[in-house]
Parts: structure tokens; sequence; C-alpha cells
């Protein structure tokens, strides 16, 4: 840093040499990489819209004007009731949406209003889990709170079981949040969250008068134990309700949390009531094979109720309703439809593609109920596309309408599917992190050594374009430093990071240090050998007495073998980190290898070796693993 100024720029990167290319290899500062922007005090449509544009555009917005949104939509939300009646659209241009779980893709959140039309002209209730699973949960909840504030009577909160202030420090936002605001201010925005999840609303009533062509529930995860409407909407203050369910030690999942000193039994027991009751809303899931009518204890999950279809049944007709429409699970086509009989129904919203974090390959829903013979809405005509991501990158689509899934009351059907490719590189809030941009790198060698195969296409890919313009003159396995660099700018943006090709450029001497150096570059000037260059990044694992693993490499085939478990080890993350630190140390992921590795035994797959994938994965060499650090291995090893 020879100017002194904290930041290291291209031009610092491209001078160090001999030791100092270890240090400026793990932690790399680039100079123009992130954007924060200001949000005025009142927040007016157009202000909320740009919110959600600049958040997709990939900035960030500053912490004082979070932190100061966030209570405005809180004290906004506190004045609704835990239930809220809307009534049902009967106008010709009237219309209720519903969008299922986010899960911080900030993409999805913008298509849906771009499928389903700005908020001006039709009412929307996003049903909860809004942040967790994925990398923009802020800027969704920003976007929200300021969509909220400048349309009151058309946006609609409902809690999630993820808007929890205990289950978001597992499975991701707190790591989010600190990731993008730096210093004291990061624990003060995540407290700020936990107070804007206490105040949001459970619940919304959809029309249910007489002649009403709509007569529904709209809840996150399902049906009280026993309780009804009336007794949900007296539910008063929700002040405080940060947490829904805690994690025990062991041998379960959850428990309630500890009483408050202080406090009279009869305030106890009315606080333990209120929680259940919204533990039993955001937690519990129907069981689709039977139509009997009950109600049980939700064994799976450890927490809420696992219900019949004849409990949905009866529950709507007690109450003068026909529809549940509820969210809480991924639904491969993003919407499922099952009559529970009696003239009743229920819909799973999931409005989160390719969730987990864009890895997965669901599509996304959502649904509007409009008024009865109420034409569908037109075509939105093609989505914007982020221009630096070429098109071969790309696997979203858009589904369109579908008008043959209406259900009962004939609701209209949206399904999508967006990607990384959609999604913004992650930013920093450079208010409170000095006026600089940080794309922060932790061991560059290991990230281009788990994505050398990808890398490693598309330069073939370019070098063919480049051989069809320079004909007898290209030299076979060489790209322009132009090409080059687009290649790694490129790739750089599809992974997290943004780096601009003219960074790549002022870093090419210190990728180059373990292939010659200053020799290396000067042997075609201009040109990069690019198959010699990236030949010497590995994984170089060690295993626990000391010797090369396989070579000294660590084949993609043994961390493959653990991701195809995914969905398994996002439970065993959260259980086996019993103290709830949100790490993992290398003893916690020896057992959790014991458990895969009894499974693939079963199945003759090869197993794993534990110590060997926590060095891979342990990528800033703490010695442990948080979250987002132990997913992020296994889409890196996916892409590769």
């Amino acid at each position: 840093d020879t100017d002194k100024d904290g930041v290291v720029s291209p031009e610092e990167i491209a001078s160090v040499g001999g030791d100092q290319v270890l240090e400026a290899k793990r932690v790399l500062q680039v100079k123009g990489a992130s954007r924060s922007f200001r949000l005025a005090e009142t927040v007016t449509p157009q202000r909320a819209l740009d919110v959600l544009k600049r958040s997709v555009e990939g900035d960030i917005l500053a912490a004082a004007d979070l932190q100061r949104l966030l209570r405005q939509a809180s004290a906004a939300l506190l004045e609704e009731p835990a239930v809220r009646r809307l009534p049902a659209p009967t106008a010709d241009g009237e219309s209720v949406v519903v969008v299922g779980d986010l899960h911080g893709s900030i993409s999805d959140l913008s298509e849906v209003i771009r499928l389903c039309g700005p908020p001006d002209q039709t009412t929307y209730v996003f049903n909860g889990d809004f942040v967790d699973r994925g990398r923009h949960g802020v800027e969704v909840v920003a976007s929200l709170c300021a969509l909220k504030l400048a349309f009151p009577d058309r946006i609609f909160l409902n809690r999630g079981n993820h808007e929890c202030k205990n289950l978001s420090r597992v499975y991701g936002l707190e790591k989010e949040v600190r990731s993008k605001y730096r210093g004291p201010i990061a624990q003060k925005l995540f407290d700020e969250l936990g107070s804007f999840f206490s105040a949001l609303p459970w619940a919304v009533v959809v029309g249910g008068q007489e002649g009403d062509i709509v007569a529904a529930l709209i809840v996150h995860g399902g049906l009280p134990s026993d309780a009804n409407l009336a007794t949900l909407a007296a539910v008063g203050d929700r002040t405080g309700m940060t947490e829904i369910v805690q994690k025990k030690q062991k041998p379960g999942f959850f428990a309630q949390s500890a009483p408050d000193e202080g406090e009279t039994t009869e305030i106890q027991a009315r606080k333990e009531k209120r929680k259940r009751l919204l533990e039993d809303l955001v937690w519990s899931d129907p069981d689709r094979n039977t139509y009997e009518d009950f109600v049980i204890p939700n064994e799976l999950r450890k927490a809420g109720n696992h219900y019949g279809l004849g409990a949905v049944r009866s529950f709507l007709q007690r109450e003068g309703l026909r529809t549940l429409v509820r969210s809480h699970e991924v639904v491969r086509s993003g919407l499922e439809w099952l009559d529970c009989g009696g003239g009743t129904e229920m819909y799973t919203v999931f409005s989160s593609s390719n969730y987990p974090d864009k890895r997965g390959a669901n599509q996304a829903a959502a649904i509007r109920f409009r008024p009865r013979g109420a034409a569908a809405l037109p075509p939105a005509g093609p989505r914007p596309r982020r221009p630096d991501v070429a098109d071969e990158m790309r696997v979203s689509m858009d589904f369109g309408v579908d008008p043959d899934e209406g259900g009962h009351c004939d609701v209209e059907v949206f399904r999508w599917q967006t990607d990384a490719a959609d999604e913004p590189a992650t930013s920093l809030d450079t208010t409170t992190f000095a006026p600089q941009a940080k794309a922060c790198v932790q061991s560059l060698g290991g990230m281009i050594a788990r994505h050398r195969g990808v890398i490693m296409e598309a330069c073939e890919r370019a070098e063919v374009q480049e051989a069809s313009q320079r004909g007898a003159e290209h030299r076979r396995g060489y790209l322009s430093l132009g090409s080059w660099s687009q290649v790694l700018a490129l790739w750089s943006a599809n992974v997290g990071f943004a780096l601009p090709s003219v960074d790549w450029q002022a870093l090419l001497p210190l990728l180059a240090a373990g292939v010659g150096g200053p020799s290396f570059l000067q042997e075609v000037p201009g040109y990069v050998d690019y198959q010699r260059l990236f030949a010497g990044y590995n994984l170089d694992i060690v295993s626990k007495d000391g010797q090369p693993l396989r070579g000294g490499k660590l084949s993609s085939k043994d961390i493959m073998s653990l991701y195809a478990n995914h969905s398994e080890l996002s439970v065993i993350f959260a259980w086996m980190d019993v103290d709830s630190s949100g790490t993992l140390s290398l003893e916690e992921v020896r057992a959790a290898c014991e458990v895969l590795n009894a499974r693939a035994a079963q199945r003759g797959a090869e197993l794993v070796d534990a110590d060997a994938l926590f060095r891979a994965m342990d990528i800033d060499g703490s010695g442990s693993l948080d979250i987002s650090e132990f997913m992020e291995c296994f889409r890196l090893a996916g892409a590769a």
C-alpha cells in the first residue's frame, strides 16, 4: 500500500513480488468495485422502486438509511393487526398477487413485479421467508420495506419461519450483514432486522364475503393446532418476538426460549401461547397423502404441526373460506394445487427459483386473484439482462402465464426462473467502510483451482473465436491479453466478486508468479499461455498424517460425493453446531462425514475423507467453517 490510503490498487498489486505475493494473493482490495446509495427520509413510490432497481444492479443501501428504513417499516407494520383482511378484487383491473419464499433472491423479487405489474396497480402479499439461503436478503428486505412505506395499502408482508433472529444466525443473514456493513453498525443492523421480524403480521384474509369469488387465508406454513382466526386476530402486541424457536443442545432441534426474569406466571403463559400460535402458522406442513382431519406435532421439523387435508377443509369451512395459500416448502414447479374436498383447496407457492442461492433447479411461481371473468395480464415483454454476462452463461427463462391451473377460484399462475447471472455481485457499504470498494478474494488461487474447469472451457471458446479472426497468425494455447482478461472478468462476476478486465490485467504478474513471473509474461508479449498459467492451480491437500492425498490433489469427485447430499447437510450443519456458534470445527465435520459415509457405504458410493474436505472448505484458513463458507464450497465444486 505505497500511498498509505488503506487500499491496494491494481497498480500496487502489479508491483508486488517475493513474499508480498502470498499476502496479496490471500486478500485483494481493489478500488472502484462497489457502490453505496442513499435514500431520502420520505419514501415516495419512485424512490421505493429505485431501491429495488439499484439493488438488482448491485448497489447497496447505506447503513444509516437502511437502519432508518427498517425502523420506519417496523412502526408501520405494528399499526396493522396480526391478521389483515383485504377485500376481494371485484372491479376490472383489481388483483391480489401472492408471492412465496424469496430467500434472498433479489432477481426473483424484481421479476415477479415485472410480470405482475407495479404496486400502484396490483396488491401484493409477500408470504414470508425473505432472507437466508441466498446472498441478497438485505436487499430483499430493504426493497420490501421501501415498497411497504410507499404503497401501504398495496404491499402486505407476512412473517415466515426464517424471520427469526436465532434461525437467521445459522442460515446466512447475520453473515451477510457483517459482510456488507463493517464495524459496530453491523450488529445494530442485525438487531434492527430482529425488531423488523417481530413487527411482521402473521396472516392475510382476502375476500370471504357473500358473493366473493375469492375467500382465501394466506399464511406462511399452515394451520394452528387449536385456534381460529378470531384468536389470531386478538394476538395484540407483537414487539419483542424476535425469535420464534430456539435451538436445543440435545437431542432435538428446537426449544422455546426461557422466560424473562421478573415476569409473572400469567405474562409468561400469555407469551408462550402467542409464540406457540406463531410457530404453528410459520412452521407447519400438510400431509398430502390423506384427507383425514387431524393436526399433530410436526416430528420431521421438530416445530409446528403436521395436518391432513381434511383439517384444511374443516378449518376453511368453519371460517367461511375456500382457499388456503401457504409457502414454506420448495416446489419444483413453483406451485402445487391440492383439492381438499367440499369445495376447498390449498396452494403451496414458492417464489425463489433455483433454490438455494441459485444452485438448485426449481421454477418460481406466484398466483394472482382476479375478478370473475377478468382477462389475464398481457405479456410483460423480454426480461432485462445484465450486459456483462454472456448468453452462453445463462440458464434462466420466463415461463410466463399458465391459464390452465386456476383451481376453484380461477387464479392466474405465473412461472419464471432466474439464475446466478441475474443476481448482482455482492457489494460493500462504502459509507461505513471507508470510501473505497473491496473485492475480498480469500485465497484467490483456491478460487481459481475450484473453477479451473469452467475457466479453461471459457478460454478455449475465446481462443476458437480469436483463431478464426487471426488465421495463420494464431498461436495455439494462447489468448490475447484483452480476451484473457475478459474471460476472467466474466468468471469473477458469476462467482460473486466483480473485477473488471483492466484489474485482471494488473493481476496477471501476481498470478504468473508460480510459472516464471516476468519471463512467462515476456514469452509472447501481449498474449497469455492460459493452459500453462492455470495448469498449476490445483487444491493441494494432505491427509491427517501429513502425507499427500492422491498425489496431493483433491479430486472433484471427493467434493461432489458430499455435494450430492446437500439437503441433508443443511440440516446437519444446524443440529451439529451444538454451541450455536454458527461455525463448525474439524471434529464436527468428521462427525458429519461419519453419517454420510455410512449412507454412502450402503449405496456402494465412494467414501469421503473428512480431513481433506475440511481443509478444502476452510477457504480463509481460520480453522472453522461458517454456513456461507460451507455451502459456497459445494457451489464452487459444482461449477467446476
